[in-house]
């Protein structure tokens, strides 16, 4: 999804499940009054060494200015309660400087000068150093921001988003707000936006909403005013679409101008302030897609969130930004891992045991639960939705009628074909 100051356009494909039987092993000490140590890299009796793969400078560093902060802070509240296993995580961080080549240095210093035991990795540069990583052996999570998480098998992600084919959830939300004639919109220059606007569109088609018209659109490049006449002409009610936050909020403000009646707009991106901050009541009910649980929503599993934001990475002043939100679950998923591999973890044995779990909830953060024994298509399904409200000064969660009460949207798979 787009990158602002929190991270944008950020359209994740599902993980590759290939893997063949490992075990794990311990070895034990000559000394037989000191504790059994695992032959593992980055571990030791006391201790379990993590890597932090992220750009701390470079063009993606203010996406994910937070990335390091949320890490530090679940593996402070692991810590706090006693570590994994009885074994304390110490985190060593590397900057990649969002560049792909930099991003193979620092794994490469990560494994073998650093000699961590595992990685995750908050970065949109993961390409540099995937192959590396998984010839290595190494578990890896982390965001899932481009396709290389769906080929590699010690790669793991909380989300799946748009990754295996469509989904009803888009068109249930769609049908509630009241949609009967959607507008398609998409960026020609970006795979991932076709792949979006493709599975958004057959989702409000499964629900009986008409697609009536597909445009092209990129900033600079094409105008939102005569995106808006096509609305107006072809009399849509729904605008849908991957392109950025700022260009959906274009399209809508001039599509309302020229006198379209639009009573729903929907993106997978824009869930910031800054949205609000610079359009106001100009996008009053634009929606966006979420994939984490929504901060209006104030669920107990945020609460935990944010005494932990607190506590353990103090410099934060708001804590409710998507970003950390992100990296802080996937530090979560690494603690899974390490807990699902047992008293002795070894590599492999982390990869086996965490590709065994079905019900992932990303401490209670995340819509699902996610199985990650999924192969790469397996469709995720359920979301939640958040809208600018009516004064244009905040967003707030949309709930779905009839529907668990925490306020996620479930739809099913779409059959192919």
């Amino acid at each position: 999804m787009t990158t602002g100051r929190r991270l944008r356009q950020v359209s994740a494909t599902a993980v590759a499940l290939a893997l063949a039987a490992v075990s794990t092993g311990c070895a034990a000490t000559s000394n037989s009054s000191s504790v059994n140590t695992c032959a593992s890299p980055g571990v030791t009796a006391n201790e379990v060494k993590l890597g932090l793969l992220y750009p701390d400078s470079g063009l993606l560093s203010n996406g994910l200015l937070d990335a390091r902060s949320a890490v530090t802070a679940r593996i402070g509240l692991a810590n706090a309660s006693g570590g994994i296993h009885g074994r304390r995580i110490t985190l060593v961080p590397a900057d990649d400087h969002s560049d792909p080549a930099s991003n193979l240095s620092a794994a490469r210093t990560l494994v073998e000068n650093a000699n961590v035991f595992g990685v995750v990795e908050e970065s949109a540069v993961a390409t540099g150093s995937a192959a590396y990583l998984s010839a290595q052996g190494v578990p890896v999570t982390g965001l899932a921001i481009e396709p290389v998480w769906a080929e590699q098998p010690n790669m793991f992600t909380d989300a799946f988003p748009f990754s295996g084919g469509a989904v009803t959830t888009f068109g249930l939300f769609g049908k509630q707000q009241g949609a009967t004639r959607a507008f398609v919109v998409q960026d020609p220059s970006l795979a991932t936006s076709r792949r979006v606007t493709a599975s958004l569109a057959a989702s409000f088609a499964s629900q009986g909403i008409a697609i009536v018209g597909t445009a092209d659109y990129s900033t600079n490049t094409y105008s939102p005013d005569a995106i808006a006449r096509q609305i107006v002409t072809t009399r849509a009610d729904a605008i849908i679409g991957g392109v950025s936050a700022a260009s959906l909020a274009k399209i809508l403000i001039a599509a309302r101008g020229e006198g379209a009646q639009v009573r729903m707009t929907l993106g997978v991106n824009g869930y910031d302030q800054q949205l609000v901050h610079e359009y106001g009541g100009l996008v009053a009910g634009m929606s966006v897609v979420v994939g984490y649980a929504p901060f209006q929503s104030n669920s107990p599993a945020l609460a935990a969130y944010r005494k932990a934001m607190a506590a353990y990475a103090p410099e934060i002043v708001e804590p409710d930004d998507e970003s950390a939100l992100a990296s802080y679950v996937t530090a979560d998923l690494f603690l899974r891992g390490l807990e699902a591999a047992g008293a002795c973890p070894t590599r492999a044995g982390f990869i086996q045991a965490l590709r065994q779990v079905t019900d992932y909830d990303g401490a209670g953060l995340i819509p699902g639960p996610v199985n990650l024994q999924k192969v790469a298509g397996g469709s995720q399904t359920c979301y939640f939705f958040v809208q600018v409200n009516r004064s244009g000064t905040d967003f707030e969660a949309i709930p779905r009628t009839a529907g668990p009460s925490d306020g996620q949207w479930c739809g099913t798979a779409i059959p192919a074909g």
